[in-house]
């Protein structure tokens, strides 16, 4: 008797631990448990295969599934996301503590666009992206350029903090892909004076997509040229000039000046010659 019980509890701590190495087999073969705790970062593998690991709200590291979520899909990190997508938002790379003073006025209306960390399309231009929306490039190494939608699609969307704004680069790809910046007045912002809407560092120039000089201008950042030096998209003008299209050239950086009744800002040389009707007073040196 005594010889059949020993074969007994032999054959069941045999089982037991048969049992417990196929459950453990079993459960690394087939989970699919989301939000496992990541591995230890040694170099080997943190999460099982079709995982990746990603900093959870919460703060720890855990294990999601890798390229499973879908453009537009809310996400954590650019592994979760199918095709090659992005997780990324621009306004939360561009309205944090540290707003650029170009940057305020969409900040102001981010409600109005697509935001939060989504699954994005990557592109290489905004005509990679289709209708409503623009390739944003936020310069950083690690996040490829992606696509999301503006804040505007036409001037009577760029009202924020009772200030008034333009619309620019809506054409691009129609819809709402534009960007709010802070109208201004190239005669008031000449010297940044008090009645300039734009702040210390900003200049006063025609938005660069519309290819004409008129009382429509921007609060931008300033180039790098003077009066009748070469300016493009890329390559901007001084504080006080703005850049004015010329045939075969592209355009040309040319001073604001009063164009009207006489007085500051006036040319250094040339005549001042008016740019608007609906504005008198605003016109370039030529």
């Amino acid at each position: 008797m005594s010889i059949f019980f020993a074969r007994l509890s032999h054959a069941f701590v045999a089982l037991i631990a048969a049992l417990s190495t196929s459950c453990t087999v079993l459960f690394f073969a087939n989970s699919n448990e989301e939000n496992l705790v990541c591995g230890p970062d040694d170099g080997s593998a943190r999460c099982l295969d079709d995982f990746v690991c990603v900093e959870a709200s919460d703060g720890v590291e855990r294990c999601v599934k890798a390229g499973f979520k879908q453009e537009g899909e809310v996400c954590v990190a650019s592994g979760e996301c199918a095709d090659e997508g992005v997780c990324a938002d621009v306004f939360g790379g561009r309205c944090g503590d540290d707003i650029a003073p170009e940057h305020v006025m969409d900040c102001a209306l981010r409600d109005l666009a697509d935001t939060g960390l989504r699954c994005r399309r990557p592109c290489n231009d905004d005509f990679t992206c289709g209708a409503d929306l623009r390739c944003f490039d936020l310069g950083i190494e690690e996040l490829p350029p992606f696509c999301q939608e503006g804040t505007c699609s036409s001037d009577s969307d760029c009202l924020a903090n009772n200030t008034r704004g333009l619309c620019i680069e809506e054409g691009l790809n129609g819809g709402r892909s534009g960007l709010c910046r802070v109208q201004c007045n190239p005669v008031d912002c000449f010297d940044l004076g008090s009645d300039c809407t734009c702040v210390a560092g900003q200049a006063c120039a025609s938005p660069p997509d519309e290819g004409a000089v008129s009382a429509r201008a921007i609060c931008t950042v300033p180039g790098t040229f003077g009066q009748g030096l070469t300016c493009d998209v890329l390559n901007g003008c001084l504080a006080g000039f703005t850049c004015a299209p010329v045939e075969n050239v592209g355009g040309v950086c040319a001073q604001w000046c009063l164009a009207s009744g006489g007085g500051a800002p006036a040319c250094d040389s040339g005549a001042c010659q008016g740019v608007d009707a609906t504005d008198p007073t605003i016109g370039i040196c030529q």
